[in-house]
């Protein structure tokens, strides 16, 4: 079954890691390791995956 949800997630602020808007971060933390994001991070990929 394919799951096209991404949740939010604000895991790592409470335990204060940095957050990274590099792409391919992102995209190791979204996409391959299938966790979520804050605004800021779901925001960025989105548009990155858009242009």
């Amino acid at each position: 079954m394919i799951d096209y949800a991404v949740p939010f997630e604000n895991l790592d602020i409470l335990a204060d890691k940095p957050l990274s808007l590099d792409h391919e971060a992102l995209c190791d933390k979204i996409v391959i390791r299938r966790r979520g994001g804050v605004c800021a991070e779901l925001n960025t990929i989105y548009n990155w995956l858009l242009i």
